[in-house]
């Protein structure tokens, strides 16, 4: 990072920094976060979370409807690695994985000129946010994250995700979900964030299951 410094006082000063980078540049109303920290993730998990949602607040003005009177933020969050011991790699993993959904008033159905609902499917939400927007907000991140990565995904990829996240019996993830309708999803109101169960049968996604 500083070629003109000792390697150790290199190695030393990257300790501060967060490495941040985003994936594309396509707006999308499906964003998954992963953050990687030097704690073990489950004891920094809703500290990670508390100053996330500090940060979206900056943006928050971006996915509000005004006539709704409301915000489009949906999130869960989950442990991918809990002090997970990689040999291969000889490292310690701690990640936590942050899945954003922003809602839409759009309606995806329209019908044709016999009143018949069409067969299309022509979804194309209002609110939409592209991987810099996001990576941008996220400032004086606490020490404990180490790297921050964002990418825009289709509701295809998201579904998938969110899915496992969510799971009682994750593929993927070192702790397991609550299941569909009991997993915490938080939505801001008033300006205050609250979590609820979540809510992804109320998503408008094609084929969900």
């Amino acid at each position: 990072m500083f070629n003109n410094l000792p390697e150790s006082l290199n190695s030393e000063i990257e300790t501060f920094f967060c490495e941040k980078k985003i994936n594309g540049t396509k707006s999308s109303n499906e964003i998954i976060i992963k953050f990687e920290t030097n704690q073990k993730a489950s004891t920094v998990h809703q500290e990670l979370l508390n100053w996330l949602f500090k940060c979206l607040d900056t943006i928050s003005n971006k996915v509000y409807d005004q006539e709704l009177e409301q915000y489009h933020w949906n999130i869960v969050s989950q442990i991918l690695d809990d002090n997970y011991n990689d040999i291969k790699l000889n490292e310690i993993k701690n990640s936590i994985i942050v899945a954003i959904h922003i809602t839409d008033s759009s309606d995806e159905m329209s019908f044709n000129n016999d009143s018949h609902l069409t067969l299309s499917y022509n979804y194309n939400p209002v609110y939409k946010l592209t991987p810099k927007e996001i990576i941008d907000c996220l400032r004086e991140e606490p020490g404990f994250i180490k790297k921050i990565g964002v990418s825009a995904v289709s509701s295809g990829v998201m579904m998938k995700w969110w899915k496992d996240m969510i799971s009682v019996n994750s593929n993927h993830f070192d702790i397991c979900g609550r299941g569909p309708m009991q997993h915490p999803m938080w939505k801001k109101s008033n300006d205050l964030w609250s979590s609820i169960r979540e809510m992804s049968f109320n998503f408008q996604w094609r084929n969900y299951d």
